[in-house]
């Protein structure tokens, strides 16, 4: 935003943005307005004061009253790049001999002591932080002469067109420069820590699950990048256009060879931007003491079967070996990740896998803990059902090339036109896999128990012994019956059996993997159990809405809120069931007959159906990118700074196509509470964030928007070209449009943030 004007710079990228107040006008050089006494000023300034005290208090509570340090340099960080941006338009105002008459770091009533006057030029620290101004003579928002500096040879409306542009770029040229200085200093020192792009899980139905790629793998490029990071997916999916697809090339270290593919990323009404559906890996070392919550004593989930291992986990400790599924009498040391070369790291996915096998065992699992190791018991874990069978939807889902679409299953089609098989009943070896109606929320288990019998007993069964046969219901679009029954044989792929293929969004299908097919779950009840226990659902309940209770850190049961279900998103609401750390209780608003009812279930645990989590928390898997030289440090540098750029302005363009949600813009709470959080674990990672702050403010302050620089300009470019500024009339209409703009964007995204807040 312009910063020589009685305006204030809002602060916005794709998930941030700033208030634009209007400060107060400052006294000029020749007649400074006095400071008022202490108790004038706060008479005066008293709510502004409440809603700086409001924000501090949120901040202590909501992170439970520790890290006021984190908070002051939170507050110091975000007011150093407005300072520097101010900075800018003063010393290039300076330069070009304008009379500068007020400096003012914040917006709002200036801080009692913190103004004062040295030369022509009055000085102040205002309460708010997150923005700030210079004031120049004759440099008036909407109206350059209403000052009466027409005659002044040092007021900036006498100045060069060519001067003008100069003071107007410097705050951007030096918010460009503090961020390429802020990413050198972290490249040089420490370097930075960013997400591998290695693949945990994929999203059931997705573009990731159709196009085939695999758990543990690694991408190797992702549009222009080789070799990215995961963020450098995310911006590239984040960018695209409607119908634009991504090349990508992936690779696991078991692969001969790496896969190409195209992939087009995907937008619903539930998205709020472009998405391919995969989750970044983790590690095998637990949640760092440094980043935990204090309402957590230790990296498991409250309500997971870690939280009853015997010793206990800590944080920091490091996963090395676990018990050994093929000799569950020993400890069996954790292979080297073949994925981070030159590294000490343990294979997560090596890990997960004996978590599977071992699935309805306890286990032992060894960690290093400092210099020593410790070895910690923990119980199995099981589902816990709700005491009902659902409905099985359609297929709606199926990958490209795989055992499925091979033998001729029908998926849904885009336009829904078309329906996908209903998976009626299921055969193997000749006989029906479950006994009566199927149970859509089991199948993928029980045929998973079938096929582990089978390879236990052969290496290698022949194709016949690893057929399974799906008896479906089928939409013809022929003339004659709209139905009809049809019987389909697929063979088995045992070698999808470890890829995590998951219904982790509430549209999402179940997925067998090995079959290459999705089928959605749906809200009808079609019998139910009286295992369960609470008031229970009944056969032919529909279920509407579901919310799920927690554990406070007291013990005290927390409710969610409640979550409107569409007739197809059951396999969601299962899956977030069992891994979220949720008591073992569910309430249901349920359609049952011409009544809607509010239930409460008491779930059970089927011991017949173990879970594969047992509710550890680990850290991310990252890769730390550090330079070798001060010249790489340089280039990384300017590349980090020409990315942050693309990206932001890729993010305003995807709002402005729809592409990206406005949801996901943020207000000053969510840049405070960001700065907060990296503020007060690690000094490195803030430097990295005010660099990022200082990119974000630098390119829409050069938005093309009166009130900001890149509005000036314009005018200052239609000055040059035409040879006489615009019209008094043309200029106060367009800076009022861009002031109603702001104050516009500044009321949606506090709105975001309050909304925030509540939901959190």
């Amino acid at each position: 935003m312009d910063s020589q004007k009685n305006l204030h710079d809002p602060h916005m990228n794709g998930n941030m943005a700033a208030v634009p107040p209007v400060p107060p006008a400052p006294p000029t050089a020749t007649d400074p307005e006095p400071e008022p006494g202490f108790r004038q000023w706060l008479e005066r300034n008293g709510f502004s004061l409440v809603v700086v005290g409001a924000l501090l208090v949120f901040l202590f509570m909501k992170f439970d009253g520790t890290g006021l340090w984190a908070i002051a340099k939170a507050a110091l960080g975000l007011s150093f790049v407005v300072f520097i941006h101010e900075l800018g338009h003063f010393l290039v105002a300076k330069w070009c001999d304008v009379h500068v008459t007020a400096f003012s770091i914040g917006f709002g009533p200036p801080i009692p002591g913190c103004w004062f006057q040295w030369g022509e030029t009055t000085y102040k620290l205002a309460l708010f932080p997150l923005g700030g101004y210079v004031q120049m003579v004759g440099q008036v928002d909407g109206d350059e002469g209403s000052d009466g500096s027409e005659d002044d040879p040092r007021s900036y409306r006498n100045k060069s067109v060519g001067q003008r542009m100069a003071i107007i770029s410097a705050g951007v040229v030096m918010n460009v420069i503090l961020a390429v200085i802020c990413f050198i200093v972290v490249f040089q020192g420490p370097g930075k820590d960013r997400r591998a792009a290695v693949i945990d899980s994929i999203e059931a139905g997705s573009p990731a699950s159709t196009k085939g790629l695999r758990t543990g793998a690694v991408i190797t490029q992702v549009g222009d990048y080789k070799d990215p990071y995961f963020e450098n997916l995310m911006t590239t999916v984040m960018g695209t256009v409607h119908g634009q697809q991504v090349p990508m090339v992936f690779k696991r270290p078991q692969d001969a060879d790496p896969t190409s593919i195209e992939i087009e990323p995907r937008l619903t009404s539930k998205n709020t931007r472009p998405v391919i559906g995969i989750l970044p890996a983790q590690s095998l070392s637990l949640e760092q003491s440094r980043l935990a919550s204090p309402t957590f004593k230790h990296p498991v989930t409250r309500m997971g079967a870690a939280a009853k291992a015997e010793p206990p986990f800590e944080f920091d400790d490091r996963i090395i070996a676990t018990t050994d599924p093929d000799n569950p009498k020993q400890i069996k040391d954790l292979p080297l990740d073949p994925r981070k070369k030159n590294s000490e790291q343990r294979d997560y996915f090596e890990f997960a896998r004996r978590l599977k096998r071992l699935a309805g065992k306890s286990i032992v699992i060894r960690v290093e803990r400092g210099k020593k190791t410790v070895d910690i018991t923990v119980p199995p874990t099981f589902h816990h059902t709700f005491g009902a069978r659902l409905t099985m939807g359609e297929v709606t889902a199926l990958r490209e090339n795989g055992p499925a679409a091979t033998a001729g299953i029908q998926a849904r089609d885009k336009d829904k036109r078309l329906q996908g098989d209903i998976i009626l009943g299921v055969e193997v070896n000749g006989k029906p896999l479950q006994k009566g109606a199927i149970d859509p929320l089991r199948l993928p288990f029980d045929l998973q128990q079938w096929a582990d019998a089978l390879y236990a007993k052969k290496s290698n069964p022949s194709t016949e012994e690893r057929t399974v046969v799906l008896r479906v219901r089928r939409h013809r679009t022929q003339a004659g019956a709209q139905f009809n029954e049809e019987k389909v044989k697929i063979v088995w792929d045992h070698d999808w059996r470890f890829d995590r293929i998951v219904p982790f969004v509430s549209t999402a299908p179940l997925a067998i993997p090995e079959l290459g097919l999705a089928f959605q779950v749906r809200t009808t009840v079609v019998a139910a159990n009286a295992a369960a226990g609470g008031d229970g659902l009944q056969k032919d309940d529909v279920i509407k809405k579901v919310q799920f209770h927690y554990a406070g850190p007291d013990g005290t049961k927390k409710s969610g809120s409640w979550v409107d279900l569409e007739p197809e998103e059951m396999a969601w609401v299962f899956w977030q069931f069992q891994m979220a750390d949720t008591l073992k209780e569910v309430s249901f608003e349920v359609q049952r007959g011409k009544e809607t009812k509010e239930i409460l279930v008491q779930t059970y645990e089927d011991k017949d159906w173990p879970l594969t989590d047992r509710g550890l928390v680990l850290s991310p898997d990252v890769r730390r990118q550090k330079a070798d030289n001060i010249f790489q440090a340089v280039a990384l540098g300017l590349q980090d700074t020409h990315n942050l750029i693309t990206q932001v302005y890729q993010n305003l363009r995807g709002m402005a196509t729809g592409r990206i949600s406005v949801k996901n813009l943020g207000g000053p709470v969510m840049i405070a509470e960001a700065a907060y959080r990296i503020a007060g674990y690690d000094f490195w990672e803030f430097v990295f964030f005010i660099g990022m702050i200082s990119v974000n403010l630098a390119v829409i302050n050069f938005l093309p928007i009166p009130v900001l620089d890149g509005g000036h300009m314009v005018f200052l470019l239609y000055e040059k070209i035409r040879g006489k500024p615009a019209s008094e009339g043309v200029r106060v209409g367009a800076t009022y449009a861009g002031l109603a703009l702001i104050l516009s964007i500044m009321i949606f995204v506090l709105y975001q943030d309050i909304s925030r807040l509540f939901r959190g």
